[in-house]
Order: C-alpha cells, then sequence, then structure tokens
C-alpha cells in the first residue's frame, strides 16, 4: 500500500533537473554531429589534399586530423562525464530529501495521538500506527491483514456502507462520523473517525486511510458533567424544597404556638377578671386550658429537640425485656376518652400470651401515640384497630384506620420531616410534620423499620418492626 507524500518543493526539483538535462543532451548532439562529419568527410579532404601537395604536406594534414578527432572526442567524453557527475549528485540529492522527507513523515504518522492506518481496497490493513495498536490492544502484526469490518460491531456495518456509497465514492473522503471498534479482549470503544481515498497514478482507487479518534475518555467526562449537572439540578431543588419545608415550619409553629399561647392568655385574663369571685368548678377549668395549652407547648419543643437529637446520632435508647402487649395495652387505654369524645372505636387485639420485645419503652410507646393520634385525626368514621404479631426474633405493631388513605407515591415521603398533605385534601387537620419522622427515626435506632400499606379512600395501616426476644 503506498501513499501520496507532499513535494515539499521537490516536483520543481525534479522539473529543473530535467530542463537542465535536456540543455546538456543538446550539446551533446551537437558534438557527436560535428564529429561524425569531421570523421566523414575530412580523411577524403586530407587524401585529395595529399593527392596534390604530396607526401609531407599529406602526414601533415594527417596529424592535424588526428589531433582534431581526439579534440573532439576528448570534449564530447568531457561533456559526457560532466553530464553523468550532475546527474549522480542531483539524484543523490533528491534521495536524501525524499528520505529525509519519508522520516518526517513516518514520525508524524508515529507520534499522531489518534489511530491511522491503511487499507487496501478490499478493507485489508496493511500499516497502522502505535495509537491505533494500543486503542485496540492489539500487536501491529495482528492488526496487519485483517479488515476493517473485522474490528467494527455488526450494528456498525451499515454506517460504514452508507458513509462509502454517500461520501467516499462521490468526493474520496468523508465527514467525521461517529462509530465503534472492538478492542482484543471484545469491548466497544466508541471512536469519531474520517476516511480518505488514494489512487494511483492512473487514478484509480488503490485503498484507503482513516484517521481514529478514541472518544472514551470525552464521553466519561459528558457523562460526568452530565451527572454533574444533574446532581446540582437535584440539590438545588432540595435546597428549594428545604427553604419551602422551612417557610412552612415558620408558619405551622407559629400556628402551634398561637393556639396554646391564646388559650393560656385567655384562661389567664378570665382570672384576672374573676378573681375570688369565680366558682370553684370555672376556676378548675381555667386550669385545665391552662394545662392542655402548656401540654401542647411542651410536646412541640419536645418533638422539635427530639427530632434534632435523631438528625446529629445523638438519640439516647435505654432497652429492655418488656411485654409488647402490655405496653400497647396501656396507650389504647390512655385513648379511649378522646376516641369516644369523637365518637369513633379504637380496638386493640392482643395477642394470646406474652410477646417480648427488646425496646426502650418509653420510646416504644411514643411512637404508639404518634400513630394512634394520627388515626384518630384523620379518621372521622369507622374505627382505629390495633394490633400486634411476633415472628421469630421481631415484633411488629400495626394501627389501621378507616380514614382517607395515602396515595402510593406518598408512602416515603409522609415519613420525612416536616411533611404535611395538602390543607385541600385534609380539612384543617395539618400539623407540624414531625410525628412520623420522630418515630421513623426510633424504630431504626432500635434496629427496625416502618412502612405504610394504604390506598387512596382504603384508610392506612402503619406497622413497625422491632427485635423481639433475643431467647426465643
Amino acid at each position: 500500500m503506498g501513499m501520496r507524500i507532499p513535494s515539499n518543493g521537490l516536483g520543481h526539483v525534479a522539473v529543473d533537473e530535467g530542463i537542465q538535462v535536456e540543455r546538456e543532451l543538446r550539446r551533446l548532439t551537437l558534438v557527436v554531429f560535428i564529429t561524425t562529419v569531421v570523421a566523414t568527410f575530412v580523411p577524403g579532404a586530407i587524401y585529395v589534399i595529399a593527392g596534390r601537395l604530396g607526401v609531407v604536406s599529406f602526414l601533415i594534414a594527417l596529424a592535424i586530423y588526428t589531433v582534431l578527432i581526439a579534440a573532439v572526442f576528448s570534449t564530447a567524453y568531457a561533456y559526457t562525464h560532466r553530464l553523468w557527475q550532475r546527474n549522480l549528485d542531483e539524484r543523490m540529492c533528491m534521495e536524501e530529501q525524499v528520505r529525509r522527507s519519508e522520516e518526517r513523515l513516518k514520525t508524524l504518522f508515529e507520534s499522531s495521538a489518534d489511530g491511522i492506518f491503511y487499507t487496501d481496497n478490499d478493507g485489508h490493513i496493511l500499516e497502522c500506527n502505535s495509537a491505533f495498536v494500543e486503542m485496540l490492544g492489539y500487536t501491529r502484526d495482528e492488526l496487519k491483514g485483517i479488515t476493517y469490518q473485522q474490528l467494527t460491531p455488526g450494528d456498525w456495518h451499515q454506517v460504514d456502507s452508507d458513509v462509502i456509497e454517500s461520501q467516499l465514492k462521490n468526493s474520496g473522503y468523508s465527514d467525521e462520523y461517529m462509530k465503534e471498534y472492538m478492542t482484543r479482549d471484545g469491548a466497544r470503544i466508541p471512536v469519531a473517525t474520517r476516511v480518505w481515498v488514494f489512487n494511483d497514478r492512473s487514478g484509480e482507487p488503490e485503498g484507503a486511510w482513516a484517521m481514529v479518534r478514541n472518544l472514551s475518555e470525552r464521553i466519561q467526562y459528558e457523562n460526568f458533567m452530565r451527572e454533574t449537572i444533574i446532581r446540582l439540578e437535584q440539590a438545588n431543588d432540595r435546597l428549594q424544597e428545604l427553604d419551602r419545608l422551612k417557610t412552612e415550619l415558620v408558619a405551622m409553629v407559629s400556628h402551634e404556638l398561637r393556639a396554646p399561647l391564646g388559650a393560656i392568655e385567655s384562661s389567664l385574663n378570665a382570672m384576672r377578671v374573676l378573681k375570688d369571685g369565680s366558682s370553684p368548678e370555672e376556676q378548675e377549668e381555667l386550669i385545665r386550658i391552662l394545662d392542655r395549652g402548656v401540654r401542647r407547648l411542651s410536646r412541640l419543643i419536645d418533638d422539635l429537640m427530639d427530632i434534632t437529637r435523631i438528625e446529629s446520632g445523638q438519640l439516647k435508647l435505654e432497652p429492655r425485656l418488656v411485654d409488647a402487649a402490655d405496653l400497647a395495652g396501656r396507650v389504647v387505654t390512655s385513648f379511649e376518652g378522646l376516641f369516644a369524645d369523637k365518637g369513633i372505636d379504637i380496638a386493640f387485639e392482643r395477642p394470646a400470651g406474652a410477646c417480648m420485645a427488646l425496646c426502650d419503652p418509653g420510646r416504644i410507646e411514643q411512637v404508639l401515640t404518634n400513630l394512634i393520634a394520627n388515626a384518630l385525626k384523620f379518621t372521622d368514621d369507622g374505627g382505629v384497630v390495633v394490633s400486634i404479631d411476633s415472628t421469630p426474633g421481631d415484633t411488629i405493631f400495626c394501627v389501621a384506620d378507616s380514614g382517607p388513605g395515602l396515595p402510593s407515591e406518598l408512602h416515603q415521603k409522609v415519613f420525612e420531616k416536616f411533611f404535611s398533605l395538602d390543607s385541600s385534601s385534609t380539612d384543617g387537620k395539618q400539623g407540624v410534620g414531625l410525628g412520623l419522622a420522630i418515630s421513623k427515626g426510633i424504630v431504626e435506632a432500635h434496629d427496625g423499620h416502618i412502612w405504610v400499606e394504604s390506598g387512596t379512600g382504603a384508610g392506612a395501616k402503619f406497622c413497625f418492626e422491632i427485635p423481639g426476644d433475643p431467647d426465643s
């Protein structure tokens, strides 16, 4: 396989040399012509002169003729030798220039960061550079003789065919296009390729050479940048979400604080007005209102402190082996009055026999209280069922209600901090949005997990699992 080498002025040197050679040949031809004429006509002239002038004159003419012939042939030899020497020197000079040009071209060929290879008309690789060898993991000898189609995955063959038909056959070169090559170990690498056809002296296609640029690192960089942009967008969305949650938290906490503080303020004002003129019943009612307001404020502060401890990993547990059924029964009993006031039922499905769990009872009571309080808040008809089940090594608590339920897309989100359902669907039953987040943190601190089973309009069943009796 050959290739076109840029002339770098060598073509002009060859033309100048041809002109000079042509001139020297013309001179040599003239000398030979004169010598031939002299050699042809001078002997006859000498013979005629000798017949008229005698022997002495003949010998003198013959000597002159001999000198003349020697001079002519010496001149011809000198011209010939000078022409031959000049041609030899110029040829050696041109060969040196060609050698240097080829060395420069070979250096560029081998030092190229892009892969370069040459093929014949059938696509067999005749030569390739080191970059192409390293790119595909073959040796140079392994690549020589195989076709570029053998290095191309089958799903890219049609792309190569389209480029040949639409570009190479029309213009003799292709635009840069994307494809893949297969490495020696079968991996695919993305590349950008350009192809040029080269012709022989008659103008017929003799083969092609291709330049191949490995796009693996570029694509990896683009993927990295794309992923980075996605992460930044997600972080920005999260920051916007946190900003929204902060605004909502301020509003909700303000609302939660306003109600008990208002009740406390009203009760204190009433006590100032009534003073000693109020009945014991009135004073007792005012004290109950004050107590509820204080408790509500206390719960809000406790919730804020708990979520802070959970997020900082400072939530401390005091686990011990307790009867989970007794624990849940106590919590259910504490809610019976509130359920009765609302006119709905609460039932406790107590398991037969003891159901032991290894937990911090105060914290598990807090989780059950949060779940039952939520069920009470969102259930207007029907009732709530609290149940306990045990599996080898685990204890499962469940609180099921007959409320509006939760769509599946909220099953994970409902446990996020400050999450609250849309006010349009809760009829003003929103809270600060910490109860379920705190419950999740407490359960996970026990090496358990919490989940919800629900559908829109089908009620909700919140369950959590914690370790049971390790000796059971």
